[in-house]
């Protein structure tokens, strides 16, 4: 599904508390000239698509992680962060460390817009769809080492330090989900476990079946249709 790039490299994963550590996953999808749901175990979908799903963040390197911990530390402390991010990480805790996600399935749109994220039940305003998770690593100032799947890390005033969030090789299901200049979902900030989260979250009712979208704004650097 993805174009996996071929150097491969351990990361450092989040650190997590014994009692989220991953559980067993299964991944919905709709294969092309389907109506019907299917399952598909988030290894064997890994073993497909030569790509790594994934609960948390993951790092390039436990120095980036230690890093990213204290100048998300720093952002708080000088409010470069509204209490937003801190609230709202109060109120998706349970979410963001479960490495949840919502009942929601991948499916085939067209060439132009490849797979899309869609709800597989009727979702009311406010619910948690998911944490976009990715390898976190720096871009270069010419954000030459960029791809479709980076997600800008909300740490801003950093001067030359930019980071991003890169889902193309490690991933969950939030990385499939689509631009839209009126979208049913809305990028959040989230603190949780000392650590800034972006979370993707449903801004109006989303019917069964309906894709979910979001404004991809300045926080992607991929081109939005």
């Amino acid at each position: 599904m993805k174009e996996s790039s071929t150097e491969k490299q351990e990361p450092f994963l989040e650190p997590m508390h014994p009692k989220y550590l991953p559980k067993q996953h299964t991944i919905l999808y709709m294969p092309i000239n389907s109506d019907t749901v299917q399952e598909i175990p988030a290894k064997q979908f890994d073993d497909l698509t030569n790509t790594r799903y994934i609960y948390h963040l993951a790092f390039d390197s436990k120095e980036t992680y230690q890093t990213i911990k204290k100048l998300c530390k720093e952002a708080i402390e000088k409010k470069e962060r509204d209490k937003g991010a801190e609230w709202l990480g109060l109120r998706y805790r349970k979410e963001v460390l479960d490495g949840y996600v919502n009942d929601v399935f991948i499916k085939w749109i067209d060439n132009r817009f490849g797979f899309g994220l869609f709800a597989n039940k009727r979702m009311e305003v406010g619910e948690f769809i998911g944490e976009y998770v990715g390898l976190i690593r720096p871009v270069t100032h010419l954000f030459a080492n960029v791809n479709p799947y980076c997600f800008r890390y909300p740490l801003y005033n950093i001067g030359y330090r930019v980071y991003t969030i890169d889902a193309q090789d490690m991933f969950n299901e939030t990385s499939f989900t689509n631009h839209s200049n009126d979208p049913n979902c809305e990028s959040v900030v989230t603190m949780n476990n000392s650590l800034l989260h972006m979370c993707l979250v449903t801004k109006k009712t989303v019917e069964e079946g309906e894709q979910l979208t979001y404004d991809y704004g300045n926080n992607l650097w991929k081109k939005p249709f």
